[in-house]
């Protein structure tokens, strides 16, 4: 017996992005009677056609964008208008590494309450609009 495994096989349906996608990588494939009784085991290797275009948040790290060439000068862009940009431009040596770990894992929201009131939620909204067009 035969059988085949189409992209729809490999889909899940990606909340963020609203669509259902398949990743590229490698898949386990077990066959059997149950769980317990597995007749056939193979591995299948799966190229995704499609690219993932990321999809950002207000719980989106300011890494996650600085690592995106499209995202960088927007972000880089936001975090000059704040006091928290400010300090990062003027530290050096180890307090500039620091400071660059807690802007790569502060979340994009902490840049509102960063900013002493120049960057508003609405503001981050729009930021979010323009990001993920």
């Amino acid at each position: 017996m035969t059988f085949e495994l189409d992209k729809r096989s490999f889909a899940f349906y990606d909340a963020d992005r609203k669509e259902w996608r398949v990743e590229s990588g490698e898949f386990d494939v077990f066959v059997g009677g149950s769980s317990r009784d597995i007749a056939v085991r193979g591995t299948i290797n799966v190229e995704s056609t499609s690219a993932a275009k990321p999809v950002y948040h207000r719980n989106s790290t300011i890494g996650d964008l600085l690592g995106s060439p499209q995202a960088q000068p927007v972000i880089m862009d936001w975090i000059r208008q704040t006091p928290f940009g400010a300090m990062a431009a003027e530290q050096d040596g180890e307090g500039s590494e620091m400071m660059q770990a807690m802007m790569r894992y502060l979340p994009l929201r902490g840049l509102v309450g960063f900013s002493g009131g120049s960057l508003t939620d609405e503001a981050l909204d729009e930021l979010l609009k323009q990001l993920n067009g």
